[in-house]
């Protein structure tokens, strides 16, 4: 009997001490010693360690250096997609005026007026391009050797930057071609035509009063809306 008795109190024993010995659960252990008593991202030890080091493959001091004919490749290209954009607002500004001229031959041209533009205004961006091209879209790439035309080649080169070029592409919209609307849909009257009557000739069409015949905008068929939604650097709808 005292034999039984002592081995179910050895086997207690036992029993106490493993369980003395028994691991917390990972769970359990998860949260001793956490800054946060719940889980939250921010209290995770790796978000509050400062002394990880950034490691990455990128080296500010070794970057890759593209070569000038490299450099020279990438312009090149950009000027001439500039020049295909700007094709198309001619196309679309003036239907059927390319007729059957193929893209280099387009990219001729206006790298001809491109040269124009740059020779009056050598600092001249994409938007003095746009609009010299739709000026020697009607009166030639050699305007300046054509008298009767010196009147435009003056105004240029008096003008402060490129200012002028806006007034003669208007007088000639509405003068030359006839235009009662500007290219993005307001109508020529004595009030938008201010500065082409106080610059340019005399114009021998009547121009409407604003007070009297005024006329509200085009929402349809407007060429530079039509160019910068379809066309200008992939298009707004793209």
């Amino acid at each position: 009997m005292k034999t039984a008795k002592k081995i179910i109190l050895g086997l207690c024993a036992l029993s106490l001490l493993g369980c003395e010995k028994e691991q917390p659960s990972f769970s359990e252990q998860f949260y001793q010693g956490r800054l946060c008593p719940e889980i939250t991202y921010q209290c995770l030890p790796e978000s509050q360690n400062n002394d990880i080091k950034e490691t990455t493959v990128f080296d500010p001091n070794n970057l890759y250096q593209l070569s000038e004919e490299e450099w020279n490749s990438i312009k090149r290209h950009n000027i001439l997609k500039m020049y295909d954009e700007i094709a198309q607002l001619l196309d679309i500004t003036y239907p059927g005026f390319w007729q059957d001229k193929d893209t280099a031959f387009k990219r001729a041209w206006l790298e001809k007026v491109d040269g124009i533009a740059k020779k009056f205004y050598p600092k001249s961006q994409r938007d003095t391009l746009e609009t010299m091209a739709l000026i020697c879209a009607i009166i030639g790439t050699d305007f300046e050797q054509n008298p009767k035309f010196n009147f435009i080649t003056e105004r240029i080169k008096k003008g402060r930057a490129d200012t002028p070029l806006s007034a003669i592409l208007d007088y000639l919209l509405f003068e030359v071609l006839g235009w009662e609307f500007d290219l993005i849909g307001y109508q020529y009257n004595n009030w938008s035509l201010r500065s082409v009557m106080e610059t340019m000739p005399r114009l021998t069409r009547d121009v409407p009063d604003f007070d009297k015949d005024f006329k509200k905008q085009k929402t349809q068929d407007n060429p530079l809306k039509e160019y910068f939604d379809k066309v200008y650097q992939g298009g707004r709808l793209k």
